[in-house]
């Protein structure tokens, strides 16, 4: 098996980790570890990237999974028809056609967890509304992207996904212990989809959430929907969000703000013009400025600083 990088080791109880080095001295990777068995599918995938890097992601066949972002971001795009920001401390059940789907990430780390289980989303259908948007969608055998709805991580979730990926190597009971702790996550998922705003999820958790769903706004008028929403002044918004992040919730606005543009501008093949439209923008200008200071290259730039794989 080849060496993991420093830091990782092999995850769940019987999954064979992939990793892919390119580039930058090899200091670029994607470490991908699967299991598959019993109707139940998890992934773990982590990339340590040093730019700007532009991935499409291969679906041999449809998924409807929860995708867990547990460090980073990044903007996928869901065949290109819808683009899903994915952000630290959110998750999001997703309907994922057939075929390639573009994902764009910043330099960093970024690491999410995926879980498909038909069997518990079955039973979860009659009970609760986003999973039965999410089946009459798959049942009208659409080949659209569909995101059902996205919800903030809690402890307890994060909890139960560190002991999915502890498991111990096959003891004859591996099976039912991860199918144990995978209906747990269900069961949490269930819960809190029908009370998103519950007391146990963070008030950072929440703030990105309802960020992640309206980077088409302007950050002033973002911000006050926050405080609107989250019944919080500025400084107690400013405060909470400093718990748990590096760097103010304004500056983290603006820097998801502009990386959805690269997306528009990479992917989409937006102009510049539009894209400074859609997201508020005077004129071009102002927000070139802004993309350039955030990004560290001007629009017009983006192939030349933006890695391709």
């Amino acid at each position: 098996m080849q060496a993991l990088p420093v830091g990782h080791r092999p995850k769940f109880a019987t999954a064979q980790p992939l990793l892919h080095r390119f580039d930058a001295g090899n200091q670029n990777y994607v470490l991908q570890q699967f299991y598959n068995r019993g109707g139940i599918q998890l992934g773990l995938v982590t990339l340590r990237l040093q730019q700007y890097s532009l991935f499409q992601l291969q679906c041999a066949t449809p998924l409807a999974p929860l995708m867990y972002t547990l460090d980073g971001r990044a903007i996928a795009g869901l065949q290109r028809q819808s683009v899903l920001p994915c952000t630290a401390f959110t998750y999001t059940l997703q309907y994922l056609p057939a075929g390639p789907h573009p994902l764009l990430l910043p330099p960093g780390r970024f690491r999410f967890f995926y879980l498909c289980a038909d069997k518990g989303m079955d039973f979860l259908q009659p009970h609760n509304p986003q999973v039965q948007a999410l089946h009459a969608h798959i049942k009208a055998h659409s080949q659209q992207a569909l995101v059902a709805g996205r919800l903030p991580l809690t402890d307890a979730i994060l909890q139960q996904i560190d002991r999915v990926l502890e498991l111990p190597a096959s003891n004859g009971h591996t099976g039912l212990q991860l199918a144990q702790l995978v209906h747990g996550l269900l069961g949490l998922y269930h819960a809190q989809s029908l009370q998103p705003a519950a007391p146990y999820s963070t008030i950072a958790a929440r703030a990105a959430c309802i960020i992640a769903d309206h980077l088409l706004w302007p950050e002033r008028a973002l911000l006050q929907f926050l405080r609107k929403e989250l019944q919080l002044n500025q400084d107690a918004l400013h405060y909470y969000w400093k718990k748990q992040n590096r760097g103010s919730i304004s500056q983290y606005i603006i820097l998801c703000r502009m990386e959805y543009a690269l997306y528009l501008l990479l992917v989409q093949q937006h102009t510049i013009a539009d894209v400074a439209d859609l997201l508020g923008y005077e004129n071009r200008y102002s927000f070139t400025e802004q993309f350039k200071k955030e990004l560290g290259f001007a629009p017009r730039q983006l192939l030349k600083y933006v890695l391709s794989s």
